[in-house]
């Protein structure tokens, strides 16, 4: 569905800025990695595991698969202090 509907205008509007990073939200949007990766206009994917979902340092391999095909990558995750 992503290569039908979303990647001409994802790839149109890269292609427009000097830097472009795609937010990639969530375990379902992983089957469009490397679909995602291939836009040579885009330079980075920001990945996010979304809500109710594991803790961002339990998918290292969907940053690993994104450095793999050639995107630089990137997460952010709130800093929260362990509870006693």
């Amino acid at each position: 569905m992503f290569d039908e509907f979303f990647k001409e205008y994802v790839e149109k509007e890269a292609a427009l800025l000097d830097h472009s990073i795609y937010h990639l939200d969530g375990p379902g949007a992983l089957c469009h990695v490397a679909s995602i990766c291939a836009s040579p206009h885009l330079d980075a994917i920001q990945w996010v595991p979304g809500a109710g979902n594991k803790a961002l340092p339990e998918w290292p391999d969907v940053l690993r698969k994104v450095q793999n095909l050639g995107k630089a990558s990137g997460s952010t995750a709130p800093h929260r202090r362990p509870r006693p």
